[in-house]
């Protein structure tokens, strides 16, 4: 590398000088379906849509001959390593936050070439056979906690700003709770929103109950309203959110095990 060519007249010299031509839009590019593994050991089918910019060009040329390729192998090892940290439930009612460690695992390879994966779209995932709900459950808090707000708040949206309140919740959250669900959850999850209240939701006797006055929860979960809402809206990342210290997860774990084995 010797210089950046400007605009205007520039002077190459035939058999010593080499100019790259280097685009600096956004592009996309496909990298095929292959199987995985999951975390409760369902093999899934699929592939993802990547797109990625260089906001280096200078380190981009020095660093890689085929920046398609190189976008492609490293999204073919990040999807594996996602899909493997995840259950096939998670996958499913969680799209957006695999989709989202994708990107995250992949610039971890390329942001050494100058280069930046701005999105992953998952393909339509495949399962070799349908998950299963008695199938061995990961401990890990995280997934508990993905699990639990998806399958209960991920198709409602919860009210922003001072429009929401402990009532709003319930009116979220309580078409949710089935007997269907509460006989195969049985268990009392207690949702601590800070400043904002408690809200005790009983899979037993399918009911939901704010701020209540000796609760005996068999999980807990703390976190900010704001938290909540960027969870449920899409707009944050479980996983950051833990590592950050904004969520936190307490209780029995077996009981964490059931909830996951459902959601």
């Amino acid at each position: 590398y010797q210089r950046r060519v400007r605009g205007g007249l520039n002077v190459v010299l035939p058999a010593i000088d080499t100019a790259v031509e280097v685009s600096l839009a956004t592009k996309s590019i496909v990298v095929p379906s292959s199987q995985h593994v999951t975390l409760d050991k369902v093999l899934v089918e699929s592939g993802v849509v990547i797109e990625y910019r260089i906001t280096d060009p200078v380190t981009c040329v020095r660093e890689t001959q085929d920046v398609d390729e190189g976008v492609i192998l490293a999204s073919r090892a990040a999807l594996p390593a996602v899909l493997s940290r995840h259950t096939s439930s998670m996958i499913q009612c969680s799209k957006k936050l695999v989709e989202y460690a994708v990107v995250k695992s992949s610039n971890n390879a390329v942001s050494l070439w100058g280069v930046d994966v701005t999105s992953a779209e998952l393909k339509p995932f495949t399962f070799s056979r349908p998950p299963s709900s008695s199938s061995s459950s990961s401990k890990d808090p995280a997934s508990m906690f993905v699990n639990f707000i998806n399958r209960l708040a991920g198709n409602s949206i919860l009210p922003e700003g001072d429009k929401f309140t402990i009532a709003s919740l319930i009116d979220s959250l309580q078409p949710y709770l089935t007997p269907e669900v509460g006989a195969q959850v049985d268990a009392v999850v207690l949702l601590e929103l800070e400043g904002a209240g408690r809200c005790l939701i009983d899979f037993r006797t399918c009911s939901m109950v704010a701020d209540p006055a000796s609760p005996h929860p068999d999980v807990t979960l703390y976190m900010s309203v704001e938290t909540l809402q960027g969870v449920v809206n899409d707009r944050e990342s479980v996983v950051e959110l833990l590592r950050e210290g904004r969520v936190r997860v307490e209780g029995d774990y077996e009981v964490a095990k059931r909830l996951q084995a459902f959601f």
